[in-house]
């Protein structure tokens, strides 16, 4: 898997290092916000995670936020994990609900919900979840995951507030994930991270990449081109999976990001602006909101680059003929009147690596053009 620092210090959040790796004075639970890109490998290190929590005998529940269109059902990831939670220990859960009656909100088929349609006071029902984990806790320890709150409720969001805030005496080991490259400036979690950060005695632990050629470091992108080989129908499977992002952008947005594309992994400010041919005011807003997306970087030296070398070749493979050669076209107008706005690692690589892909059969016409644009370009 290639994350055993990682996934080490997980274990001693969780209290489950080997006894000669941890003091004896080690807390037996913890409270840890996983984050990284999607693909990155979240979700595999918690299902090891997971694995080793149940050889120790700990109760393990996992939760899933679901990314909804158009509406949200509150507690989603919750009202998962308590289900599971009551099935392993069926006592303890009802003991707890007797004592807390609106956990009978979260927990469905229990046959004495509330007759009522509105959920509780969204602080009872946090106080009552954190007095169900904490029992169970003091009976046998639990390891609580709750994944992708990026997706997650406004209800549950506020809930995870409070388990972090208050933390767990012992016993209960939280884990909570989300993916770094979901949050632009107005996500609702972009601005309740800091909050979560700032407290003692939660554990931050952010996934890097690991190594790789055209994967970059992403497990998940090394994995599907691996078993892609020189079938092209997985390859478009994955263009179509980090195309997701275009989606989110506005017109500009996705403007901005065809015209990279073509202009080659990294391009000058001054080279996009020009090519893209919007006012200066339209450019930047649209620059910032491909950024804010991660799509694009910039660079100290004021190059924009795209976060993943798969999304530019996504991208550019999605383009349509008419508009590839627009594009081309542009670049090749500006390249000419201005020579010094190019780069070797342009416009000029961008065309010989496509015709790399197609196998030497653009036009010569249009070979000569990319060719005479680089040489002014270099």
């Amino acid at each position: 898997m290639g994350r055993d620092a990682e996934l080490d210090r997980i274990r001693r959040a969780a209290g489950l290092a080997a006894s000669a790796d941890r003091s004896d004075d080690a807390p037996p639970g913890g409270l840890v916000l996983l984050s990284g890109d999607a693909g990155i490998g979240k979700s595999r290190l918690l299902a090891e995670m997971a694995h080793e929590a149940q050889i120790a005998g700990r109760l393990v529940a996992i939760g899933h936020c679901v990314g909804l269109v158009g509406f949200a059902i509150a507690y989603l990831p919750v009202v998962e994990l308590l289900g599971q939670l009551r099935d392993a220990a069926p006592e303890t859960v009802a003991d707890v609900t007797h004592r807390h009656p609106v956990l009978h909100q979260l927990l469905p088929g229990t046959g004495s919900a509330p007759e009522q349609t509105q959920l509780s006071e969204p602080g009872q029902i946090a106080v009552a979840v954190h007095a169900c984990l904490s029992e169970l806790g003091r009976t046998q320890p639990v390891l609580v995951v709750v994944e992708d709150v990026h997706w997650a409720d406004h209800w549950t969001r506020d809930l995870l507030t409070l388990m972090l805030t208050r933390g767990f005496a012992a016993g209960v080991t939280l884990v909570v994930t989300y993916r770094t490259d979901d949050l632009h400036r107005h996500h609702p979690l972009h601005a309740l991270l800091p909050v979560w950060t700032r407290i003692a005695h939660v554990e931050r632990l952010e996934l890097g990449r690991l190594s790789g050629a055209r994967a970059e470091g992403n497990p998940f992108f090394a994995e599907e081109l691996a078993s892609a080989g020189e079938r092209d129908v997985r390859v478009e499977d994955l263009n179509r999976l980090v195309l997701r992002r275009m989606e989110e952008l506005g017109g500009p947005g996705r403007q901005i990001v065809r015209a990279a594309a073509v202009g080659g992994r990294t391009v000058s400010h001054d080279l996009l602006a020009s090519v893209s041919a919007l006012a200066e005011e339209e450019f930047d807003s649209a620059v910032a909101d491909a950024v804010e997306h991660h799509i694009l970087e910039v660079t100290p030296t004021g190059v924009y680059t795209f976060r993943h070398a798969l999304l530019a070749e996504a991208v550019a493979t999605d383009l349509l003929p008419g508009t590839r050669r627009r594009l081309h076209t542009a670049y090749l107008e500006v390249l000419r009147s201005v020579p010094g706005l190019g780069g070797p690692g342009g416009h000029r690589a961008s065309c010989r690596r496509r015709r790399r892909r197609r196998g030497g059969g653009c036009r010569s016409r249009r070979r000569r053009g990319c060719r005479d644009g680089g040489r002014r370009s270099s």
